[in-house]
């Protein structure tokens, strides 16, 4: 390869580097705003679907189109390459953005001490439409009480509905306002102190939360969200607003205030 060569297959690989990483970050800040709300995207499994398009668009495309390309070809033979080469990537951009899609919570329900994740196909397999969980909460995504089993009728529906391959978390016919149940869920707060003095960088997470927000500690609650990928901390005034969180080195349950972290 001569030098002329090299210098014009680095020209286009650089043009196709810039082209992929423009229409990425765009996909990026779209999912970012309307499907992965600050701070559920590294928590539950927004990072899984954007892996797939970076490794495809920002490396395998690039490195297909410096081997392809040469300056020798005719157009005919260059409009064919780039067409293979941009479908390969579309592919990608398109099941990374499924897969985003699909697998993102569409709400966080409080059950069993934690908020959990609740997905398209578990709301599907119930007929439910997400637009009805807007009713639980403005929210984005909706944050939710599930109702715990008080009668051997409830217990039976919610085996029924594991049966069907709906986790308790997620089953709506249980699902209720946060707001009307604060103090039930309050009562679970997690002792922030005497799990940050156990943890450097979750106490130094923090401490920079308080002193950039100026909120009191003692008049804030802590609640534990059990994401796919990572454990999150959501911070709560005590009319229920969420107003922050932190992001958990290790895994949280109430049963955390008292004993070993796990």
């Amino acid at each position: 390869m001569n030098k002329r060569t090299a210098i014009a297959k680095l020209k286009v690989t650089g043009l196709h580097v810039a082209i992929s990483l423009v229409i990425l970050l765009g996909f990026l800040y779209f999912m970012l705003t309307q499907w992965y709300r600050t701070p559920y995207f590294f928590a539950d499994q927004g990072w899984s679907g954007v892996r797939i398009m970076i490794f495809v668009d920002l490396f395998i495309g690039p490195v297909i189109t410096a081997i392809v390309y040469l300056p020798t070809k005719t157009r005919k033979a260059l409009v064919f390459d780039f067409t293979t080469i941009a479908i390969i990537q579309l592919i990608a951009l398109v099941w990374g953005g499924w897969l985003v899609y699909n697998e993102r919570a569409l709400a966080y329900v409080y059950y069993d001490s934690a908020f959990r994740p609740v997905i398209t196909r578990e709301l599907n397999k119930q007929n439910v439409s997400p637009k009805s969980l807007k009713a639980f909460s403005p929210e984005r995504p909706p944050l939710i009480y599930r109702l715990p089993v008080k009668s051997r009728e409830d217990g039976n529906i919610q085996i029924g509905l594991i049966r069907k391959g709906i986790m308790p978390a997620s089953q709506y016919r249980f699902f209720r306002p946060l707001k009307e149940h604060l103090d039930k869920i309050f009562s679970f707060t997690l002792d922030i102190k005497t799990i940050a003095n156990r943890n450097t960088v979750l106490r130094a997470e923090l401490d920079k939360y308080l002193q950039e927000t100026g909120n009191d500690l003692e008049k804030l609650y802590f609640l534990p969200l059990s994401g796919r990928d990572k454990w999150i901390i959501l911070i709560f005034n005590k009319q229920g607003d969420r107003v922050g969180h932190l992001y958990s080195p290790f895994k949280l349950t109430y049963k955390t205030n008292k004993e070993t972290v796990e």
